[in-house]
């Protein structure tokens, strides 16, 4: 989700770049009034494009007001989040929906822990959690609109699971899952894994946001580790060894820069950055190539075996070549 309101145009192409470069596909932007809508355009005939040669799909975050939803339909937004309980007004729902119709754009609905009632258990979240997503679910199917997507979010991993597989079991329209206020960085992600992992294995979930408090593109990457460790998706695994006095070479700087140039490859490969020769080739020998410290320089090694010595730079150099080969 970009940070920046619409009327920052430049901003927010900014930010859309940073996360086209960390692999996102669907990007979503809040619009708060009528005014900011009108930037949309501007802003989706601009945008980054995929490696695809494509853009990302557009949602417009909205609430409360049909005007805005109205306008940036007329924008060409991808898809909008908008819950219809928010409008008392039975005609500009309608109006809504039929916008919405016209121009084959799916409204995404739901509800989080943070507008409920108190609740003193698990069991009494969930189902309060269900019967707000009925709810908005009902007002649209009785527009004939069926084109939905759910989302039921929580921060904490056990309502936010259970939730998600009572709407799995319930409807057959896609889910949007995802932890909400899940943290800044290092807890925001175990609690994010935590309540997310156990859906994804299970086939639950058709789009994901990682919710965190940090860099915008951590939420991507984070997303993107995720399904590769579940074997969801293609990618590259970095393995690399904890920080001690062996070390001969900056590991995490390097570690995470090699990370970042790989996180979107569409290689099953595992690349090792490690410390020193004596957690090096050896105790690494399961990745299918890597780097150890050596002295002043580095080895580079394949599945065990040392097939090259050289600079920092030189060995670098020769992991991007051997990566873009496989």
């Amino acid at each position: 989700m970009v940070l920046s309101p619409p009327h920052k145009v430049q901003a927010v192409l900014k930010e859309m770049a940073e996360l086209t470069e960390a692999g996102c596909e669907i990007v979503r932007i809040a619009i708060p009034t009528v005014e900011d809508a009108v930037y949309l355009g501007k802003i989706i005939s601009e945008m980054p494009l995929q490696p695809t040669g494509s853009r990302m799909p557009v949602v417009a975050d909205i609430h409360y007001d049909p005007r805005i939803a109205l306008a940036a339909i007329k924008q060409g937004i991808d898809k909008i989040r908008l819950n219809p309980s928010n409008i008392k007004d039975a005609s500009q729902i309608r109006s809504v929906v039929q916008a919405a119709k016209e121009r084959g754009i799916p409204i995404r609905v739901g509800a989080n822990t943070g507008s409920l009632r108190r609740y003193s258990t698990v069991e009494d979240a969930v189902s309060q959690l269900y019967e707000a997503v009925c709810g908005e679910v009902r007002i649209l199917e009785e527009q004939d609109f069926h084109d939905i997507v759910l989302s039921a979010k929580g921060s904490s991993p056990e309502i936010n699971e259970a939730i998600n597989r009572k709407l799995s079991t319930e409807f057959d329209y896609p889910l949007h899952i995802g932890l909400t206020e899940a943290g800044p960085l290092i807890p925001g992600i175990v609690k994010t894994t935590l309540g997310l992992a156990p859906l994804l294995r299970d086939g639950i979930g058709d789009t994901i946001r990682c919710s965190l408090s940090g860099e915008l593109s951590a939420e991507v990457m984070m997303a993107r580790s995720l399904l590769i460790e579940l074997g969801m998706r293609k990618g590259v695994r970095i393995i690399s060894c904890p920080m001690c006095g062996r070390a001969r070479w900056d590991v995490q700087k390097y570690a995470s820069e090699i990370y970042k140039e790989t996180i979107r490859l569409g290689i099953n490969a595992t690349i090792a950055i490690m410390g020193c020769e004596v957690n090096g080739p050896g105790e690494a020998r399961e990745a299918d190539i890597g780097l150890a410290g050596s002295g002043d320089c580095l080895v580079l090694f394949e599945k065990g075996t040392i097939c090259a010595k050289g600079t920092i730079g030189e060995m670098l150099q020769l992991l991007r070549e051997k990566l873009g080969g496989l």
